[in-house]
C-alpha cells in the first residue's frame, strides 16, 4: 500500500524514495536526488577517461553530464539544487549527496587537475572552477600555472 503521507514528485526535497511505491501512477515514481542508491559510494569513477586539463576538458565534462544526469544528481553541479539553509531539514541530506558529487568529480581526475579544487565547499563552486581553468579561451590562465606539460593543451 502507498503512505498516506506524499510529497509532490517533482519535489526535490522529498527524503522518500519514490521508486518503492508500485502503486501509483507514472509521475510519483520520479527519483528523488538526494536519494543514494546503496551501491553509490564515495569510491565510484563515474568516467573512463581522468580529466587531464585542457585537452579533454569538453569530453570529460559531457561525460560527466550524461554520468551525474543518469544518477539523478546533476542539479549538484548546475546549480539547480542549491545548498539549503543550514536549519532547514535538508540540509544534511543536500550535504551528502553533495559530498558524494564532490568525490566523484574528484575520483574522475588527473591528481595534478584535482589538486587544484581540493578545496572547493560544493560541487557547483568545483564545476565552476573547472570550466573557468579549462574551457576553450583559458589557455594563457592555464599555461601561467604550473601544471605539469602533459595537462597543457598543443
Amino acid at each position: 500500500m502507498a503512505s498516506s503521507e506524499t510529497n509532490a514528485p517533482s519535489d526535490p526535497h522529498n527524503t522518500q524514495s519514490t521508486h518503492a511505491n508500485t502503486n501509483s501512477n507514472s509521475e510519483s515514481n520520479v527519483p528523488n536526488p538526494y536519494f543514494l542508491n546503496s551501491n553509490e559510494n564515495l569510491g565510484n569513477i563515474l568516467v573512463t577517461q581522468p580529466l587531464l586539463g585542457m585537452r579533454n576538458y569538453h569530453s570529460w565534462s559531457r561525460a560527466m553530464v550524461l554520468a551525474l544526469t543518469a544518477k539523478k544528481k546533476i542539479g549538484f553541479v548546475n546549480g539547480k539544487l542549491p545548498m539549503p539553509d543550514v536549519d532547514s531539514s535538508l540540509y544534511e541530506d543536500w550535504q551528502s549527496c553533495n559530498t558524494m558529487v564532490l568525490s566523484w568529480l574528484i575520483n574522475s581526475m588527473h591528481i595534478d587537475v584535482s589538486s587544484s579544487i581540493m578545496y572547493c565547499e560544493t560541487a557547483r563552486e568545483t564545476w565552476l572552477e573547472l570550466k573557468h581553468l579549462f574551457s576553450q579561451g583559458n589557455g594563457p590562465k592555464i599555461n601561467k600555472r604550473k601544471f605539469p606539460t602533459f595537462l597543457k593543451i598543443k
